[in-house]
């Protein structure tokens, strides 16, 4: 029996740290050049491509890196009554009344990874993460463009710093 717990235990540990080390071979990108007070890991620094785009009252910053890696950023000014709850309650109420929406897969403190059901046979993965810092508001998610899968967009997600 102690023999069978030990095993257990190690192959845990094993786990544990093969999940850690999933992007240990990514690269930091600093976006405080493009007004975003955050920085991103990034799988492949040689694909890396920033787009910004300014909306006026807000800051569009599109990050991609390769086939599988787009993330999206919306910077604005905080305003006074902003919280990281409030954005994210706003964020998870436009979520559910789009008509692709499918399901929560997983929800934290400064947000969510969902599904969408693109047709019957067709699936994509989207996240949403809110950051406030310095009296900016940021709104994360994956690109506008592609089909992203769960595994993906959970990379994404733990790659926001």
């Amino acid at each position: 029996m102690k023999y069978i717990f030990s095993l257990l235990l190690c192959s845990s540990l094993l786990l544990a740290s093969c999940q850690q080390d999933e992007l240990a071979n990514w690269h930091p990108v600093d976006l405080s050049s493009y007004g975003v007070s955050a920085s991103l890991l990034v799988p492949d620094s040689s694909a890396l491509d920033i787009k910004t785009n300014d909306l006026g009252i807000m800051q569009d910053i599109t990050v991609q890196d390769g086939e599988g890696y787009s993330i999206q950023i919306f910077a604005s000014q905080a305003g006074k009554s902003s919280s990281v709850q409030k954005l994210l309650q706003e964020q998870k109420e436009e979520v559910n009344k789009h008509p692709l929406f499918s399901r929560m897969v997983e929800e934290y403190p400064d947000g969510f990874i969902f599904e969408n059901r693109i047709d019957s046979t067709t699936t994509s993965f989207d996240f949403r993460k809110v950051k406030i810092h310095q009296g900016q508001e940021y709104i994360f998610r994956t690109g506008l463009l592609g089909i992203f899968t769960e595994e993906q967009v959970k990379k994404m997600y733990k790659a926001i710093q």
